[in-house]
């Protein structure tokens, strides 16, 4: 008799543990497509975030060999007390 108690809950209790774990792979097949949309959605963002990106650190090593001919261009006299000649 304790055995086929014993039987009946465990088999109760597979069902119901069977039952809970249909519904976690449903619930995740759910959250897994919603999350698949949602990485589309950044991957998206981030590849026009990227080409942004790169056209302003274009914009900036621009800047910077203009800056650097700029500086080149000058012609600076050096700090001190020895006096040059002014042509």
């Amino acid at each position: 008799m304790r055995a086929f108690v014993t039987v009946r809950q465990y088999l109760s209790s597979v069902n119901s543990t069977t039952k809970e774990i249909e519904e976690l792979k449903q619930r995740m097949k759910m959250l897994e497509e919603g999350n698949e949309d949602a990485i589309a959605a950044v991957n998206d963002l981030s590849e026009d975030t990227r080409k942004e990106l790169d056209d302003i650190y274009l914009a900036l090593s621009q800047l910077a060999d203009k800056q650097k001919q700029i500086n080149q261009q000058r012609e600076r006299k050096p700090i001190g007390f020895i006096q040059y000649d002014n042509d």
